[in-house]
């Protein structure tokens, strides 16, 4: 099976730092990032903030830095993995990006990185010339007791599960006319578990 292990280079728009317009909530944001961490706020001042009309020179980066900051709305643990699957299935219904997305193929998606993020994606220890703050993670003994050359990768790769989820969906050619609007403001996709409903 192919694989796409680095969301940079010519897989850079698998990227939630990604430049595309997403709107959610009845604000528009300049990627997927800006939106996700504008959603885990429920001031919607806050929200604004991170809005490509009241900001349009926030970068990614520095919109992920404001998310670190803010007040956390109480069920976000709860509902923060259908919201980025909400913003991706919003950014892959633009017709270029889909048929990227579809032209992977059956290759694995995964978002490999260096910075440790391991929910999302998972870490290489060294990618891209950079080290990982944690490498002692990623060394593992030898047979001989020694560190062995080869480094652990560790993550969950959710966001590599959720574009694969997204691209499945997109062989059906569905829209956002296949989706759903929630009481608690969730749109979601026809036949999608909302969390914050249909919680188990």
């Amino acid at each position: 099976m192919d694989v796409v292990n680095h969301f940079a280079y010519e897989h850079h728009y698998l990227s939630n730092f990604y430049a595309c317009t997403i709107v959610y909530g009845g604000i528009v944001y300049a990627s997927t990032e800006h939106a996700y961490q504008a959603a885990k706020t429920l001031d919607p001042q806050r929200r604004k903030m991170l809005g490509l009309e009241m900001n349009p020179r926030l970068t990614a980066a520095s919109a992920k830095h404001i998310g670190r900051n803010l007040n956390i709305r109480p069920d976000w643990e709860e509902v923060k993995i259908q919201i980025m699957r909400e913003l991706l299935w919003l950014k892959f219904d633009n017709p270029t990006l889909k048929q990227k997305l579809i032209a992977t193929g059956d290759a694995y998606l995964e978002e490999g990185n260096w910075w440790h993020d391991t929910f999302w994606g998972v870490c290489h220890g060294k990618l891209d010339g950079r080290t990982c703050k944690k490498i002692r993670l990623h060394q593992a003994a030898d047979e001989r007791g020694e560190i062995a050359d080869e480094l652990l990768h560790i993550g969950e790769n959710r966001l590599g599960l959720l574009l694969m989820e997204v691209r499945a969906l997109a062989h059906g050619s569905p829209s956002v006319q296949d989706t759903e609007a929630r009481a608690c403001g969730c749109t979601v996709m026809k036949g999608w578990r909302c969390p914050v409903h249909d919680a188990p």
